[in-house]
């Protein structure tokens, strides 16, 4: 859905992307995390087409975001940091005029108003000054703004900023939905927690480079083994399996590995251990924390 080649962007005196090369799958919620500086919001703009690079190109579903930014645009809804809302107006009204600059037909306005305001709760709240709204409201209503023309990508840059608690989740519940719906999402924030609870694929940006040259880490996958009884002999037995690539252990009777075979290969791997006298009571996957995977890989770049 969003393909990224050889992104450069200069300012004086500093290279804010370097190179830059990557892909997000259609349908896939993927954060974009790094020190401030590194180049995050830079990116975004990019994708969104509101700021030209010194080289590299941009494509949102095949559509060549520079040469073809009309086209791209019909794609794309993009929330920026400091999002601006028309404190004088209604809901209704800043989502009517947004409905407008997107050449919404006059005969489905109001219907579409009407669903966007019931997707993101909105609806008790349609005829009230957005001026008088909360923090989290507000935000609700940059978001719905962005939302009204159906785009397939929704570009995000720290939207959970100075919400409560119960807004952070309101919002992450939001996104879980519009992914179920097919959109794409592409999110910047610095809370890697909540990040976890609705982001599937993790891309980090430092000094303007990414982690890797795909620039998509997903979670890393650990097995952890627990034994009714303990024995150091259980931990040679594991190291003998051609898909394990490394064992540790607190005791011995809990073992993570670090499994390099396929998923399907899990029976048959498990059938090794209890073959070879292994008394296993608890096998299960262990899941690399997001804030775990960047902080073993900041310091990488």
């Amino acid at each position: 859905m969003v393909t990224v080649k050889k992104l450069t962007v200069e300012f004086p005196g500093v290279r804010a992307l370097n190179n830059i090369e990557f892909s997000i799958e259609e349908g896939s919620i993927t954060a974009l995390v790094g020190p401030n500086g590194s180049g995050k919001t830079t990116l975004l703009e990019c994708i969104a087409g509101i700021r030209v690079p010194y080289k590299g190109q941009v494509y949102i579903n095949g559509i060549d975001v520079l040469k073809q930014p009309r086209e791209a645009h019909q794609l794309i809804g993009f929330l920026p940091d400091r999002f601006g809302l028309h404190d004088q107006l209604t809901v209704w009204e800043c989502f009517d005029y947004f409905a407008s600059a997107y050449n919404i037909p006059p005969d489905n306005k109001d219907k579409r108003i009407g669903d966007v305001a019931e997707l993101i709760g909105l609806t008790n709240s349609l005829y009230v000054k957005t001026g008088t709204l909360s923090r989290g409201m507000r935000q609700r209503v940059a978001i719905g703004q962005t939302l009204l023309h159906k785009p397939k990508v929704l570009l995000l840059d720290e939207p959970a900023s100075g919400l409560d608690p119960e807004s952070r989740f309101a919002l992450s519940e939001l996104f879980k939905r519009l992914q179920r719906e097919g959109m794409t999402i592409f999110v910047s924030s610095h809370i890697l927690a909540e990040l976890e609870q609705y982001a599937s694929k993790l891309m980090i940006l430092k000094e303007g480079q990414t982690l890797s040259p795909n620039s998509t880490a997903q979670e890393t996958e650990r097995l952890v083994v627990k034994t009714l009884d303990s024995s150091e002999s259980y931990k040679t037995i594991l190291e003998l399996n051609p898909m394990v690539q490394e064992v540790f252990t607190a005791d011995w009777k809990t073992f993570e590995v670090i499994y390099k075979g396929k998923n399907s290969d899990k029976p048959d791997f498990l059938k090794f251990l209890l073959d070879n006298g292994m008394k296993v009571c608890s096998f299960s996957t262990q899941t690399k924390s997001m804030e775990r995977t960047y902080m073993d890989n900041i310091s990488e770049l």
